[in-house]
């Protein structure tokens, strides 16, 4: 539909480096405002929709986020939540392998939007 009625239009079926300097450009052409879009921490691909994770201090105030892509995320995958964050925490290019030799417990989970979110931490 959108080729029909514009005939210089390019479709572009996911999100990848093009289209966001296609974004970018025109939202400088409009005046508008564009936030930034957060990288995966595995393969440095913007991704607008990543998983994240979130290491946060005793206090509970975050000291650490980390965000990764779809694909990433899914070469991770793992039926245990706790596997699934080891993996994406040991795959991260900030060199948080360590993680896999930290004794990780379940915390109590956090409410987001209604939803609990699986939290851990480390057992001291």
């Amino acid at each position: 539909m959108l080729k029909d009625e514009f005939a210089f239009s390019l479709v572009e079926r996911s999100f990848n480096e093009v289209v966001y300097q296609l974004v970018a450009s025109l939202c400088e052409d409009s005046g508008g405002r564009m936030f930034p879009v957060p990288r995966c921490g595995i393969c440095n691909q913007a991704e607008p929709f990543p998983t994240r994770v979130t290491m946060r201090d005793e206090t509970g105030q975050g000291i650490i986020e980390a965000c990764y892509c779809a694909r990433c995320a899914a070469e991770q995958a793992d039926p245990s939540d706790k596997q699934f964050l080891v993996g994406l925490l040991s795959a991260d290019r900030r060199d948080f392998r360590e993680i896999r030799h930290a004794d990780l417990v379940e915390g109590p989970g956090e409410l987001e939007a209604d939803m609990s979110l699986p939290t851990y931490r480390i057992a001291s």
